[in-house]
């Protein structure tokens, strides 16, 4: 997408370099209606004002936020029906594979969510794996190492992909209670597994915990960007404060830092 300057006949058209400096990629969690895709909608406004495309959501939750808050970027739907079942998956891997080759123009990649991808995941996992169990729609221990792999083994090919645009993965949040430290409760993004969940940070340049707070005209919305005894969460790009600060700040810092990745030579002004 080609952004017009006022009062010139010049045009922005924003190239990124083949390496681009961080932040590359983002996973952002919390509750329902925490604002997880309405920042994916914000973002994606962002990006087309440096020149490229917005950003590219694949969508595994199916709701209508996107479409209430009059989305115009390009959104792509994978969820299976009983008659599709692990058919969403053959056609997601498909078209990752062909945005890892070519970022067709997009600033960046998003997946909403990782938590509702995992139960995609699950019903290709299912339809591959000929095993007994006591119920169709139950999952065995099998299942879900199969399903763990999977997870693992996605991990370089997003590295590959956020060389080049933003990677961002929206989550649920998982509580748990870990009994050697006298019952204290942790929360973390909704992944499967015992080591990635907590091992997310090791991916992520940024790990982010939206919180929400009042209702109505008095809900406000913060972005958690360091750790605290309950919460994982970090921030390695420039001007975010921590522990707390705004989605717009957050988004204003983020989009610097990816406009600067692209370095003196990937902002091209043409007559």
């Amino acid at each position: 997408m080609q952004q017009l300057y006022k009062g010139t006949f010049k045009k922005k058209i924003f190239i990124p370099k083949e390496e681009k400096s961080m932040p590359s990629k983002i996973i952002i969690y919390g509750h329902a209606g925490a604002g997880k895709t309405h920042m994916l909608h914000l973002i994606h406004e962002g990006l087309k004002k440096l020149g490229t495309k917005g950003l590219y959501i694949m969508d595994f939750d199916g709701t209508r936020t996107l479409h209430k808050l009059k989305h115009d970027g390009d959104v792509e739907l994978f969820v299976d029906t009983k008659k599709t079942k692990g058919e969403s998956f053959e056609r997601w891997m498909y078209r990752i594979n062909e945005f890892e080759k070519d970022h067709e123009g997009y600033g960046g990649f998003a997946i909403d969510s990782l938590t509702t991808m995992q139960h995609m995941m699950m019903n290709y996992v299912h339809k591959i794996n000929k095993v007994a169990r006591h119920l169709d729609f139950l999952s065995n221990m099998q299942d879900y190492g199969v399903l763990v792999d999977l997870l693992e083994q996605m991990m370089p090919q997003f590295t590959h992909i956020s060389s080049k645009a933003l990677l961002i993965l929206t989550a649920h949040i998982r509580s748990f209670e870990d009994t050697t430290e006298g019952g204290k409760t942790y929360c973390t993004p909704s992944v499967r597994g015992r080591v990635l969940p907590s091992s997310l940070g090791l991916y992520f340049n940024e790990v982010w915990r939206l919180d929400k707070s009042g209702t109505g005209a008095g809900l406000k919305r913060r972005v958690q960007t360091d750790k605290d005894y309950k919460y994982i969460a970090k921030t390695q790009t420039e001007g975010i404060k921590m522990p707390f600060d705004t989605i717009e700040h957050c988004i204003e810092c983020v989009l610097k830092a990816f406009e600067k990745g692209g370095g003196e030579l990937g902002i091209k002004i043409e007559n």
